[in-house]
């Protein structure tokens, strides 16, 4: 074998695998990236060291082999750890790097992102600014207007105390305080005196009720008394009846009872019947005897055929042992013929691995010329691939010039589209701009107007009256003008319709004409509830009637309890809410409805409606509910429109920016590839001209290596001629081996028949051991002896101390030595309490004993049988005895039981007698008791009617006294009324007159507050519009700022310099990155020039190893033919040696061996036989050697011979052979 072969498939592991042959240093998996294609450089063809001469030289040559191979795995190893740390270091300037850029992105990404949230900032505060100034203007608008509301409520305060003072001016009494008073004293004296002869009158009411009372109780009582004494005569005549029938029936028991006793007494049949039970028992007895004694007979035949099964147990472990022991007989011969065949299938193994390893020779050869062609080929295809690849190539510029041609035209036409589409984007935005600000400043105004709640929807229909009713009255500060749970709010003015939809459902129930709605109603409604929900009580501001609820927010619940809870009640004061909303008079309404979600101590929510008429002036108009609905709806809607109309705006202006930003997007893209194309154009012309160099080039490679192709592949034919000769050999070696293992199967599978039967019977003679010993552990085991046997000869003396005499007689007359030897002579069983040996019969006589036992059994249960049937019938005997007697007693039994019948019915009906008797008793006490009730009850109802007609005559008298103190009343309250009246209205217009002028002063102080407030306002105004202007001047310079501009020029603005610390970042990170570049370009350097040292190193370790090997081989021929001389050489003395200590020692080893055979006889114990049991395993005398499946028993254990074993092994022959052989 030429070394190169050896290089090449050792090295072949090194990349493949990852482990160098004898070494354990692995290979990064980066090694097999395209870096690694022909890194390799092939060792230089050399021939194997020549084959020594002698031992000596064989042993040099291992030397030096080794120390090389020790070196080169040394260098090896070294190599690979420099590689590894190489790649490690790479590996992290690699990590480095990508960190640097990813420190770059972030940097880049934080500058962006601060200088963007810089523009926002500067945006958001001008936006703030702009508000804020807005929001100054319009409280000065409101201020102003506040001033113009305060002023005129000024007006009107003042013209109401001119009013309050003319009334009070007309207003006059002739009453004071005191006359009053006195005309109340009287009228509270004569109220008393009523209440007095009332209270009196009630009493003897009482007293008159309880008399009646007490007379109806005594009739019902005497009633009572009455019933009981008639019901109790009547128990009385049911009892006797009952008492006399039951005294009849005891005494005809009784008589029944005499006569029955006296018949028994007199009567033959009970006799007869007595002695024929007493006869039934004396023959059930009888019997008994007869069928114990047939029992008894019946064991003593069973207990004989059970002795009998015990011999017939043990008769077929006999006759199953001799079946054994013949079969094992059989099972010898078939080993015997067995053990030839495949000693013969050996042989012609041997001789195909012979014609194998020459068939493997050719085939190495063979393959060393198909590598040389398949590389001669594949050289071929590169270099055809070479000049294909170059052609493509070639054939690419010249494509990619006139692509980049026409692409410049293109970019060139689509950049004159893009910016024509440019301008007309930006046309576009700025008319969506125009209308933007034109919705925005719509929603505005309509956010303004929403926040004015039912004030602005009211001023917005003309009604000024019912907006003005918010600043007057007691609580104007309980009013959160359009709040979200302010009665004022659009959204609870619309839901408060929904209440009156409600009562006007029930007015029509009612026939009753629909509520309308005033403006000033509804207004009022508003107010009160956003006062009541505080006071929680009517607040009785505007001169309307009012029901007021709170937390009922659903129309069904407050009607509920206004309606539903009232109309059915006939006290006026709990009918109010009810009569307000049926009131024909009340046609006018207004509903207000307010939550409260803040404060606990509060109510959820506060509901109002108040009542007026379309006949008042201050009504104005009156709107049905549909009308106003439809108002207010209207009005709603136009304020959601313009925030509708924002949303639409907005969402176009933000796509035509979006088209816009695209549009200059597009110019400039087409801007920069027409840059690009141009510059690819220069790039592709450059490139063109190289790759027709090379494809000239790859056209003159091409035709040297298609030369070599040629000349590699006559060489190969020849050896493919040679390879074929030798596996025509192998066939016909491989045909001897399949009729060698024709043969050696069949004796096989007859020695695997025979072993099979024989293990049947084994388990058979088992399981007869269990069966007659009853120990299911019992084992069945070979009983061996030691027998005297001649060593030349081979004749067999026997056992025993005879044998040892005979056998020391014979060897002392033949001079021939002789050995003591185990043999196999039958069976024994081992159990847990002892051994037994088996008696060694023939099968002939095992057979005979067999029968003889199963005919003693079946004459045996025949007896058994005939015992069983006398026992049967004495059974059955018995039982007809024992019913008879049980017959003869039941009869006996049930003419007693006949006459116990009639004494016990006899008894019970002396009982009931008895019990009837005393019963009568009872009722005739009972009737006794009720006639004195009754008389009781008579006097007591006499004395009630007296008592009543006393008080009706006092009760008369008490009645009159109350309507003469009731008719004196009258006047006196007509006259205090009146009084009362009379000094009210002049109180009245007196406190009015006082309220006019402090409402005159307070107005008056309001005026004042308002114009200071304008003039805040407007100084507000003023500083707000100054800061709008600078927020403005610094947006300005915030969108001129940008990162790019940052990068090339530091930022000097002020407020803005802090973002020149994120362009450093980015700078720093940018230099970092330059230096792990340069880092990693080194790095990788040195792990390329590591990566070649190792490779290099590789293929010189696995070229020693190749050396090695081969060492190795060559020594070991010596060693094994140096030891084999020896092994001859020590065995021919030792044989000399053995015959002629055999010749001087013959007496004195015969005795020794005497001795010892009689030893090992007293020590000698069995193995256990189990279904192997004489199994032989082929020993190795003919130096065969059995090797593990996949291996071949060629018998050379060096390396090079285990090497060509593994390639003879794939044909799978010895494989079978080792199955057999372990199958023995």
């Amino acid at each position: 074998m030429k070394k190169e072969k050896v290089v090449a498939t050792l090295a072949m592991g090194v990349v493949a695998g990852g482990v160098a042959v004898g070494g354990t240093s692995t290979v990064h998996a980066e090694t097999l990236d395209e870096n690694t294609e022909n890194t390799v450089q092939a060792p230089e063809e050399t021939e194997a060291p020549a084959d020594p001469e002698t031992k000596e030289e064989a042993k040099d040559q291992l030397d030096r082999a080794q120390e090389k191979e020790n070196e080169a795995k040394q260098d090896s190893d070294q190599a690979k750890a420099d590689y590894d740390a190489a790649k490690e270091d790479e590996d992290k300037k690699q990590a480095e790097a990508d960190q640097t850029q990813k420190d770059i992105d972030q940097a880049e990404k934080d500058a962006q992102d601060a200088f963007d949230q810089a523009q926002k900032d500067a945006q958001d505060a001008a936006d703030q600014a702009k508000a804020d100034a807005d929001k100054a203007a319009e409280d000065q608008k409101k201020a102003e207007q506040a001033e113009k509301d305060a002023q005129a409520a000024l007006e009107e305060q003042e013209k109401a105390e001119q009013d309050a003072q003319q009334k009070a001016d007309q207003t006059t009494t002739d009453e004071t305080q005191e006359s009053v008073d006195q005309k109340k004293n009287d009228l509270d004296k004569a109220n008393k005196d009523l209440e007095d002869a009332k209270a009196e009158d009630a009493k003897k009411q009482e007293e008159l009720d309880e008399a009646k009372k007490n007379e109806s109780s005594a009739e019902q009582d005497k009633a009572d008394a009455q019933d009981k004494v008639d019901q109790a005569e009547s128990d009385v005549k049911d009892a006797e009846k009952d008492a006399d029938a039951a005294k009849k029936d005891a005494e005809t028991a009784k008589d029944l009872y005499d006569t029955a006793s006296n018949a028994a007494d007199k009567d033959s049949k009970y006799a007869q019947a007595k002695k024929d039970a007493e006869e039934a028992g004396a023959a059930v007895k009888a019997q008994q005897t007869v069928t114990d004694n047939a029992k008894k007979d019946l064991d003593a035949k069973k207990n004989a055929l059970e002795d009998a099964k015990k011999g017939l147990a043990e008769a077929k472990v006999n006759a199953d042992a001799a079946a054994l022991a013949e079969q094992q007989k059989k099972v010898d011969a078939a080993q015997k013929e067995y053990s030839d065949a495949f000693d013969a299938l050996i042989a012609a193994n041997s001789k195909l691995d012979e014609l194998t390893a020459d068939y493997q020779k050719k085939v190495s050869a063979a393959e060393t010329a198909k590598a040389e062609m398949d590389a001669a080929q594949s050289n071929a295809d590169q270099k055809e691939n070479a000049q294909n690849t170059a052609k493509a190539e070639m054939d690419a510029k010249k494509d990619a010039v006139s692509k980049s041609e026409s692409n410049m035209s293109d970019a060139q036409n689509s950049k004159a589209n893009a910016e024509s589409n440019a301008e007309k984007a930006k046309n576009e935005l700025d008319a969506a701009k125009a209308a933007l600000d034109a919705a925005k400043a719509a929603a505005e105004e309509a956010k303004k107007q929403e926040a004015l709640g039912s004030k602005g929807f009211f001023d917005s229909i003309g009604e000024t009256a019912a907006s003005d009713l918010f600043s007057q009255g007691d609580y104007p500060d309980k009013t959160n003008m359009g709040a979200e749970d302010d009665a004022t709010s659009l959204k609870n003015m619309l839901y408060a319709l929904d209440f009156i939809e409600k009562s006007n459902e029930l007015r029509r129930a009612n026939n009753l004409e629909e509520f309308k709605i005033s403006a000033r109603a509804m207004a009022a409604a508003q107010y009160q509830a956003n006062a009541s929900l505080h006071t929680e009580d009517h607040t009785f501001q505007f001169g309307y009637g009012e029901n007021l609820a709170w937390g009922m927010d659903d129309p069904e619940i407050a009607y509920m309890a206004w309606y539903d809870s009232e109309k059915d009640s006939t006290i006026l004061s709990e009918r109010l809410h009810y009569l307000a909303l049926v009131s024909a008079n009340n046609t006018v309404t207004g509903f207000g409805l307010c939550y409260n979600r803040t404060n606990p101590d509060l109510y959820s929510s506060c509901e109002s409606q108040v009542f007026g008429s379309v006949n008042d002036e201050d009504e104005g108009y009156c709107y049905t509910v549909a009308e106003f609905r439809a108002l207010l709806q209207a009005y709603i809607d136009k304020l959601t429109k313009a925030q509708t109309d924002l949303d639409k705006a907005q969402a176009d202006y933000d796509a035509k920016l979006a088209a816009y930003n695209a549009a200059q997007d597009e110019v400039a893209k087409w801007d920069a590839l027409l840059k690009q194309y141009q510059n690819e154009k220069s790039v592709n012309e450059d490139a063109l001209k190289q790759a027709t160099e090379a494809y000239n080039n790859a056209v003159q490679e091409l035709n040297k290596a298609k030369a070599d192709l040629d000349s590699k592949t006559t060489a190969y034919e020849t050896a493919q001629n040679a390879v074929a000769e030798s596996a025509s050999a192998v066939d016909a070696a491989k045909e001897n081996i399949a009729s060698c293992k024709q043969v050696s199967d069949q004796k096989e599978n007859a020695l695997t028949a025979a072993k099979a039967e024989r293990d049947q019977l084994l388990d058979k003679l088992t399981e007869s051991v269990i069966a007659m010993t009853g120990d299911k552990n019992a084992k069945v085991e070979t009983n061996y002896e030691y027998h005297q046997v001649c060593n030349e000869c081979g004749e067999d003396f026997g056992y025993g101390p005879d044998a040892i005499e005979a056998v020391g007689d014979h060897s002392a007359v033949t001079g021939h030595s002789y050995s003591s030897v185990k043999k196999a002579v039958g069976y024994k069983i081992v159990t847990a309490s002892g051994t037994q040996v088996i008696k060694n019969l023939s099968k002939t006589d095992a057979d005979k004993a067999l029968a003889d036992i199963q005919k003693a059994i079946a004459d045996g249960q025949t007896a058994v049988d005939a015992a069983q049937a006398t026992y049967d019938n004495a059974v059955k005997k018995l039982a007809a005895d024992q019913q008879t007697a049980k017959e003869k007693n039941d009869y006996l039994a049930q003419l007693n039981k006949n006459i116990a019948d009639l004494k016990k019915d006899m008894e019970a009906k002396q009982a009931v007698a008895d019990q009837k008797a005393a019963a009568l008793k009872e009722k005739q006490t009972a009737l006794a008791d009720a006639k004195a009730e009754l008389k009781q009850k008579e006097d007591a109802l006499a004395k009630a009617k007296e008592s009543v007609e006393k008080l009706q005559a006092e009760k008369d008298t008490t009645a009159q006294k109350v309507a003469a103190k009731s008719a004196a009343v009258a006047p006196l309250q007509k006259a205090y009324e009146a009084a009362k009246a009379s000094l009210n209205a002049y109180q009245n217009a007196q406190n009015a007159l006082k309220k006019a002028k402090e409402n005159v002063s307070a107005a008056k102080s309001a005026v004042e507050a308002a114009k200071k407030d304008v003039a805040a306002k407007k100084q507000a105004v003023k500083e707000k519009d100054k800061a709008y202007t600078d927020a403005c001047g610094v947006l300005a310079i915030a969108k001129n700022i940008t990162l790019a501009d940052a990068m090339k020029t530091p930022i000097t603005e002020e407020g803005f310099t802090y973002l020149n610390d994120y362009v450093t970042k980015i700078n720093s990170a940018k230099a970092a990155y330059e230096t792990a570049k340069a880092d990693l370009a080194k790095a990788k350097e040195n792990t390329a020039v590591k990566k070649v040292a190792y490779e290099e190193a590789a293929a010189k370790h696995a070229e020693t190893l190749a050396d090695l090997v081969i060492a190795k081989a060559n020594y070991q021929k010596f060693v094994d033919a140096e030891k084999k001389a020896e092994e001859e050489k020590k065995a021919e003395e030792e044989k000399k040696a053995e015959e002629v200590k055999k010749a001087e020692e013959a007496k004195k080893a015969e005795e020794a061996k005497k001795a010892e055979t009689v030893k090992k006889e007293q020590q000698s114990g069995g193995a256990t036989l189990t279904a192997s049991t004489g199994s032989i395993a082929k020993d190795n005398e003919k130096g065969t050697t059995i090797t593990k499946a996949g291996s071949v028993a060629t018998g050379d254990t060096t390396p090079i011979g285990i090497l060509m074993a593994l390639a003879a092994g794939s044909f799978g022959v010895l494989e079978e052979t080792v199955r057999r052989k372990k199958r023995q």
